[in-house]
């Protein structure tokens, strides 16, 4: 059971705290970086504690959870009436929104995922504090999932030079 929290307090549920990054979830680091702008308070369980949709990061708000990065944030500009971009005219939103869907969906895919999960999952492990000995056990499980929504995806059917291209 989660902790009770203030109203109007959120509750973030993401990964530990790695030894040389603030998070190994771009996302986790996306939501937190939105916290601090718009002033919402909020609190870390870094439990790494997945959602029931088997995401991570997700809140807790008033009771009330909500998965997906990009949800989070719609309806918290919604509940607390925030609207970061208000300075914005309607074309600079429009190349804005392009660039963030861009970043989610193929720069995430092939530098991050690809870069920690395919290439680097050893580097990963080690951030997230995970023992030498667990290492195997996570390749067979952790590794394979992140592969499998990689092909999922559609990124994990290139070649490794082709994701490369991608994320350039």
């Amino acid at each position: 059971m989660p902790t009770p929290m203030a109203k109007d307090t959120v509750l973030m549920y993401h990964f530990p705290r790695g030894t040389t990054i603030p998070s190994p979830s771009p996302f986790a680091l996306k939501l937190e970086t939105y916290f601090r702008m718009a002033d919402i308070k909020y609190k870390s369980d870094l439990s790494g504690k997945l959602s029931k949709k088997g995401k991570i990061p997700w809140i807790i708000v008033d009771g009330e959870v909500v998965n997906d990065t990009s949800f989070i944030i719609q309806h918290l500009n919604k509940k607390f009436d925030i609207d970061l971009n208000k300075h914005l005219s309607s074309k600079e939103k429009a190349i804005a929104y392009s660039y963030t869907k861009t970043m989610e969906e193929s720069t995430f895919w092939a530098t991050v995922t690809y870069g920690r999960f395919a290439e680097n999952f050893s580097w990963f492990l080690s951030e997230l504090g995970v023992p030498k000995i667990a290492f195997p056990i996570a390749k067979l499980t952790l590794r394979r999932r992140i592969m499998k929504s990689m092909w999922g995806h559609g990124i994990g059917r290139h070649s490794p030079e082709n994701i490369r291209k991608i994320g350039e």
